[in-house]
């Protein structure tokens, strides 16, 4: 690990501490005499307040699930008491820090941007209700979803036992504090910037549903659906045998896209041709070397586990190998067709070596049309969260969409403004310039009306160079190291 280890040599009375147990593990931990690290428990406010929960009322109910470990961004489930599982949860407010005291090391770790009122969750959340005045709730999360932070928690593991965080070992945590408060200002900035972009990123995503909901459903035909049982002839027609595609949900999503006013069509009437992703097998293409870091050569790997509900990648991988492979297109869309199947993302300008794997279907728009592929995108997502591809797809472990099933998936005709508009919000290619002396209060001015603007895909670029940023930062400021505050690595 790059920031705790095992000690060179252990006391008798450490030993003794541990009951003369003589696993590394008991003695690994991060300490430092410096005066600029301080323990978590010093820096803190801690809620355990409970609500006595009410059967015919509405809550928000927040379990450890809920936290996105990719984003630190917290969902949750609005249902009725009734459904709660426990009868006195914990009590949640906006802008509370979660952590997750199970598998903490799995970065559980979140902010809730959420307004709603009657916030509850699972007491196996920690929740961190305020921070004392020398730091800030951002500057604390960034450290808390960082390595540093990890790699503390992964010293409290005990023989077979996970890691984790609770209020008996909160003070065995260190976190570090900058000598200049303009540091920790910067954190701060940079932290809150990749909250609300995670935040935007969610409601265009909402609000492109809901765009395509509206115009699908209030531009009908005159025409009724009626649901008929199928016969003979439709099942040797249509080669399938499985009840769901036969099933009346199904049909009727499907009579509502062909009864549109302005009709729907194929994919490939959309002009893109279809193919699977590069098989990855040692079989077909060798010896292969992976890495979770990016290597001079290397292929960049995008499998579609790591596809996120957004469009967006989740986890990039990288790939070695000799042979030339089959590398993504501007205007290709990437769908997974294996176990998370409809989760996609528009590829607008892949680098030269970008590839998918097997279980990805490739779209490939024969003229390159970003606004058509970003608008396609988005229904097919639209069309996965509508729940037309539990339908279409078989088998077991989340099912498979097979190559001949692509006839069945259908694109409305929208009109080309609304198509336009659609795929603005998921992709909008717009520059952010940031001067190299642009201040903090100057940054978080330009950097909202950028939020506004930008598409899907365009937040979750600079969001991962944030990520990155954040990363350097927190580092420098562990080792004691001069931060140089600027905004200008988000220059695009």
């Amino acid at each position: 690990m790059k920031y705790v280890n095992a000690p060179r040599s252990v006391s008798i009375q450490d030993i003794a501490k541990n009951r003369f147990i003589f696993a590394p593990s008991r003695y690994s931990s991060f300490s430092s005499e410096e005066e600029r690290f301080e323990s978590l428990n010093n820096l803190i406010q801690l809620r355990n307040d409970r609500v006595k929960i009410k059967n015919d009322s509405l809550y928000t109910y927040i379990e450890i699930g809920d936290i996105d470990v990719n984003t630190g961004i917290v969902a949750g489930r609005e249902v009725y008491g009734v459904f709660v599982p426990q009868s006195t949860p914990l009590k949640i407010h906006q802008g509370d820090l979660l952590i997750s005291t199970v598998r903490t090391y799995r970065k559980g770790i979140g902010i809730v941007t959420s307004k709603k009122e009657n916030l509850v969750g699972s007491p196996a959340l920690l929740v961190i209700s305020g921070v004392k005045n020398e730091i800030s709730k951002e500057y604390l999360l960034a450290f808390l979803r960082s390595d540093f932070f990890v790699e503390q928690i992964l010293a409290f593991q005990k023989r077979g036992m996970y890691p984790r965080l609770d209020r008996d070992n909160i003070n065995d945590v260190s976190i570090a504090l900058p000598k200049d408060q303009v540091v920790m200002q910067y954190v701060s900035q940079l932290q809150c910037s990749l909250i609300n972009r995670e935040d935007r990123i969610r409601s265009k995503n909402s609000l492109i549903f809901k765009q395509i909901h509206d115009e699908l459903f209030e531009r009908q035909q005159e025409k009724e659906f009626l649901y008929e049982m199928p016969r003979f002839n439709n099942i040797k027609g249509d080669n399938r045998l499985d009840a769901g595609y036969y099933s009346y949900e199904y049909k009727q999503k499907q009579f509502f896209l062909k009864n549109y006013q302005l009709g729907s069509d194929s994919i490939k009437d959309w002009g893109f041709d279809i193919e699977r992703g590069q098989n990855l097998q040692e079989s077909n293409i060798g010896k292969s070397i992976y890495s979770p870091h990016a290597k001079t050569g290397f292929y960049t790997l995008i499998r579609p586990t790591n596809i996120s509900e957004y469009g967006t990648v989740s986890k990039f991988e990288y790939l070695g190998n000799s042979n030339k492979l089959s590398t993504l297109q501007p205007g290709d869309i990437v769908f997974s067709a294996e176990g998370t199947i409809g989760k996609c993302i528009l590829f607008a300008n892949p680098k030269e070596n970008w590839v998918t794997n097997i279980h990805g279907i490739v779209l490939r728009k024969k003229d390159h049309n970003i606004v058509d592929s970003a608008y396609v995108a988005c229904v097919l997502r639209f069309q996965r969260d509508w729940g037309v591809f539990d339908h279409l797809s078989v088998g077991g472990q989340g099912g498979s969409m097979a190559m001949q099933y692509w006839d069945d998936i259908l694109i409305p005709n929208f009109p080309a403004e609304k198509r336009e508009k659609i795929a603005k919000s998921y992709f909008n290619e717009i520059p952010l310039k940031v001067e190299e002396d642009c201040d903090i209060k100057n940054f978080s001015i330009r950097d909202n009306q950028y939020l506004e603007e930008a598409g899907i895909v365009q937040l979750d670029e600079s969001a991962k160079l944030i990520e990155h940023k954040l990363a350097e930062v927190i580092h420098q400021i562990i080792q004691g190291s001069a931060v140089s505050v600027s905004f200008s690595f988000l220059n695009t």
